[in-house]
Parts: C-alpha cells; sequence; structure tokens
C-alpha cells in the first residue's frame, strides 16, 4: 500500500520583508526511506500561497485545497489534484457562499467519506469577545455548493499543517 503525506505551498520569510510563495507539491512515502519528491501534475496550478487547507478525497484518490493568502490578496477557491495516474490539478466550480476570503478564519478541514462533503471549521470574528465559530460544508455531488453553520462558544482551535496523508493512491 502506498502511504504518503503530500504538502502544497507554502512560503519563505525573510528578515528583509521579501516573502518567497509557492504553489508546488510534495510527497513523502511513509513506507518507504522517507524521501521527499516533488511532484509535477498537469493542468493549471493554483495560485501561489500559503495557509491553505488541505484534505484527502478518498472516494475519488485526490487531495483537495482551500484558501491560503499570498502578500497581495486571500483566496476562497478549492482544487482538486488527481493522484490515480500522472497527478493534475482541476478547479472546482462550487455554488452558494463561500467562506470568507480571510485566509485566517477557516482553520482546519476535514473530508467526510460518509457525506462526500469538505467539512472546514473556523472563527467568525466580529472584533469582540464574542466570536462565534463556523462550520462550513461543501458537498462534492455532482453539483458542489457551500453551507454554513454557526454554533455558539468558541473552542480553541489550533493552527493546522497544510497537508494530508494519502492510502492507496499513486503518483
Amino acid at each position: 500500500m502506498n502511504a504518503r503525506l503530500l504538502v502544497f505551498g507554502g512560503a519563505r520569510f525573510a528578515p528583509n520583508n521579501f516573502h518567497a510563495y509557492f504553489n508546488d507539491v510534495w510527497a513523502l512515502l511513509l513506507n518507504g526511506g522517507l524521501d521527499w519528491t516533488r511532484l509535477t501534475p498537469t493542468g493549471t496550478r493554483p495560485a501561489i500561497r500559503q495557509g491553505s487547507l488541505a484534505a484527502f478525497d478518498s472516494r475519488r484518490h485526490r487531495m483537495l485545497v482551500f484558501g491560503g493568502a499570498d502578500s497581495v490578496q486571500a483566496f476562497n477557491d478549492v482544487w482538486a489534484l488527481s493522484l490515480d495516474g500522472a497527478p493534475a490539478w482541476v478547479r472546482l466550480d462550487t455554488q452558494g457562499t463561500p467562506p470568507l476570503s480571510n485566509h485566517s478564519s477557516a482553520t482546519g478541514m476535514i473530508y467526510d467519506p460518509i457525506r462526500d462533503r469538505l467539512v472546514a471549521i473556523g472563527i467568525a470574528s466580529n472584533g469582540s469577545s464574542s466570536d462565534t465559530t463556523v462550520v462550513w460544508t461543501l458537498p462534492l455531488g455532482s453539483s458542489p455548493g457551500a453551507a454554513s453553520r454557526r454554533s455558539t462558544g468558541h473552542p480553541l482551535l489550533a493552527t493546522t499543517p497544510r497537508s494530508c496523508t494519502t492510502r492507496g493512491a499513486t503518483a
């Protein structure tokens, strides 16, 4: 079985405030020699960014990437990197109201295989102590659309690594 850790994008921060942003994909085999391999997917790549969220869609054997930002703008787009055969990028066309395009508003994301959807959690901030936790879902069936639900309270949310692990997919 081919288990690996995938990492997308990121940034290198320099003391002179010149930041380099990336949109490359790296894979680390978890049942091998622990060597990093740079993947070279076909298709139009997502824009360079850091702070995006990633999840593994086990039904379709692909990595899904949401959001992130560069030094100029924040993104609220969703991309799929197919992992069957040669890796290829495709931007997903979504419907509905997406999460805020502030890359720090969504702090974690998973793929829900039972309901075939992405689930992202974040903070809706109004600048006071009454911030609320927000959960966004993106159904991945025939017509993807976004929905959100606010919850009361405010659990502690940690920054998550922007990576995902795969099992049984090859690239």
